[in-house]
Order: structure tokens, then C-alpha cells, then sequence
């Protein structure tokens, strides 16, 4: 099904349901992989398909009425959009890549992604659109974005792509005192410290709240404030 443009228009969510369900059954699959067989998977891959054509083409997510520039909330909207994107499109890559989906095997409990290339399109995308917003205090008090800019930086690797992360999540908690911001960065220090002093390519395991954090639109208890909210200063 293709994307319709006025689930935007949410205040709480921020992105699209139809992204938002994605990302739920993405996460699930990469918890669960012995519950998705090749057919759902394959399912997965035609819809997230859909959305990484809008990225790469740098289409539009939201619909403008009359013609007329996007205001800044939409932009930032359409930012966090992207990110969900990417972030299930690196998901659903590493569970067709990682050995334990392909048999009997159970992941183990609170594996988290493994880093992958800096050259990878979604990376290369996923920072350019951190890069975009990285002086924009404003940016960093939509909330919607802090699970996307988390989740990325587990993807990340290079010492350059994690300052950028690191910088916006300490920018996070800043500029909003939330709590979640702050939980989200002790998560990054501790999983990027243990990858330093561990094996290439070896597991990081960390709190539940990568995955608790998208227990779907019908639970709320995450999402009960408003996705965006201005800087009164």
C-alpha cells in the first residue's frame, strides 16, 4: 500500500502510522525472527521498498496545500520520517544477513544492530539529514526524533558519525530535560565503549527500551506529548 500523505498530520506521532506499524513489525522481526517466515519478510521488504523510493528521490511525505513552502514543523516531521525509513531498511538488512534468522536459533536476549559500513546509503543519508538540523536547536525539541537518532547510532562506527550522534543527543537533553533523551545517551557510551575495547563485529547488549519504546501506536504511554514543541526562547 502506498504512504498516504495526511498521516502526517498527527501531533502526537509526528510520522506516518503506516511508517510508525512498520517500524513495530520490523523491530518484532529482528526480536522474532522464528515468527516471520521468508513470505512476511518478503512482505516487509515490498513496503519498506516504497518508502526508500520516496527517500532516494527525495520525495515528499507530507502533501503542501496550494503549492506552498513547508513550514518548519513539516520539515522537521519529514526529517524524523526519513530516519524511521532508514533505520527499518537497516533492520530488515541485518535480519536477512544475520545467521540466527535463517534457522532454529533465538537471537540472543537484547542483541542490538550491528554497525555497518559508513558507505552504506542509509548511513550516508541518515547523517546528511543530522548534518542539516546540527545547528537547529528547534530540531532538537521534536521528540519524535530521539528514538531514530538512538537506534542510528548503533549502526554507527567511524569516530566522526558517532561525535555527530553523541552531539545531538547531548543537544537533546539540553534543549528538552527529558529524561529519555538522557537514558538514550548512557545506552550509546556504553555500547559504543564495550564495541572499543571488544572483538570486530561482536554483540552489544543493552536496556529494553530500543525495542519497549514502539509498542505501537495503540499504546501511548511513549508518545503522550506533543511530537514537536518550540523553543520559547
Amino acid at each position: 500500500m502506498f504512504p498516504g500523505p495526511r498521516s502526517l498530520n498527527s501531533p502526537v506521532l509526528g510520522v506516518p502510522v503506516a511508517l510508525f506499524r512498520l517500524a513495530i513489525q520490523a523491530k518484532e522481526a529482528y526480536q522474532h525472527p522464528q515468527q516471520y517466515d521468508e513470505v512476511a519478510l518478503a512482505r516487509l521488504r515490498r513496503e519498506i521498498e516504497v518508502w526508500e523510493g520516496i527517500v532516494l528521490s527525495n520525495g515528499r511525505i507530507d502533501t503542501l496545500v496550494d503549492g506552498h513552502s513547508p513550514s518548519t514543523q513539516q520539515i522537521y516531521y519529514e526529517g524524523a520520517s526519513y530516519l524511521y525509513v532508514l533505520i527499518i531498511s537497516l533492520l530488515l538488512e541485518q535480519i536477512e544477513q544475520n545467521s540466527w534468522c535463517h534457522g532454529p536459533q533465538i537471537p540472543p536476549h537484547n542483541q542490538l544492530p550491528n554497525a555497518v559500513p559508513r558507505d552504506a546509503w542509509q548511513i550516508r543519508k541518515a547523517l546528511f539529514i543530522l548534518q542539516q538540523f546540527e545547528s537547529d536547536d528547534d530540531w532538537c525539541n521534536c521528540y519524535i526524533g530521539n528514538w531514530s537518532v538512538y537506534t542510528l547510532g548503533f549502526f554507527l562506527s567511524d569516530p566522526k558519525d558517532i561525535a555527530l550522534v553523541r552531539n545531538e543527543m547531548k543537544r537533546r537533553w539540553e534543549s528538552t530535560k527529558f529524561i529519555q533523551a538522557a537514558r538514550f545517551h548512557e545506552d550509546l557510551e556504553k555500547a559504543w565503549e564495550q564495541r572499543s575495547h571488544g572483538a570486530a563485529g561482536s554483540s552489544v547488549s543493552t536496556s529494553n527500551e530500543i525495542w519497549d519504546l514502539l509498542n505501537g501506536p495503540d499504546t501511548m504511554s511513549e508518545w503522550d506529548f506533543t511530537a514537536c514543541v518550540p523553543n520559547d526562547g
